[in-house]
């Protein structure tokens, strides 16, 4: 590149380098502008909060709803997004297909999820649609700083309870998979299917013509392959499945 704008008169080497050098010095001294959302205003405060005290950074927007963040990040340069994933029930399944939306939409925001009552199988599901960071609010939010900083140097950060759980799943993981090593049947996807429908194990049972051990031991297996550990992320973790 140098070359060809020596070669039409442009720049010299040591215009180049100071432009080179300036590019750098904007990259990592310009105003970071961070966008908060989270359904929660205390949550919006406290995050607010967490990071006051960075002269270069500056919250430019918050949001309460996808409908409001969506029209917010349309009309303004977002660098950093800190998004709280909050629900009564915990962290589902249900809560991907819109972070990922926003993901794929906003490719040069860096993305740093806020949750809390997590689940090893969804935040790696998380990190692998392309989000910077991740943390879990149960141990507050004094991580959030050194946790932008990291992905504004092109790195990724999970807070150090979070990191412990993903290595603690990534062995029992592991060890499940050397012990089943297989898709879900179609007799294990026919019992989760069921089951969704509202049906207990003895209903299914008399539905398929099983016994109630068997619609058990199908259940019980259909978890361990998908890495799931009550019903409700059973079915859950089948419908994202079904879905992608």
């Amino acid at each position: 590149m140098l070359a060809c704008l020596q070669s039409i008169g442009v720049v010299t080497g040591k215009q180049f380098t100071k432009m080179a050098k300036r590019a750098m010095f904007n990259q990592f001294f310009q105003t970071v502008q961070i966008v908060i959302a989270d359904e929660y205003p205390l949550v919006l405060m406290a995050v607010e909060q967490a990071l006051e005290g960075r002269d270069n950074w500056q919250v430019v927007a918050t949001a309460t709803t996808e409908e409001d963040l969506s029209d917010k990040l349309q009309k303004t340069r977002c660098d950093v997004l800190v998004y709280g994933l909050h629900h009564d029930e915990g962290l589902t399944y249900a809560s991907l297909p819109a972070l990922e939306k926003l993901v794929y939409s906003y490719p040069n925001t860096k993305v740093i999820v806020l949750a809390q009552h997590t689940d090893p199988t969804i935040i790696t599901r998380i990190l692998a649609a392309g989000c910077g960071g991740f943390i879990d609010t149960s141990i507050g939010l004094a991580q959030l700083p050194y946790a932008i900083d990291e992905m504004r140097k092109g790195g990724r950060y999970v807070d150090p309870l979070t990191t412990k759980l993903l290595v603690q799943h990534m062995f029992v993981g592991s060890a499940r998979q050397q012990l089943s090593g297989k898709e879900l049947t179609p007799r294990e996807k026919e019992v989760i299917r069921l089951f969704e429908k509202g049906m207990n194990v003895s209903e299914i049972a008399c539905h398929t013509q099983r016994s109630v051990k068997t619609i058990h031991t199908q259940k019980q297996s259909a978890m361990r392959k998908l890495g799931v550990r009550n019903g409700n992320e059973l079915i859950d973790a089948f419908k994202y499945i079904e879905s992608n």
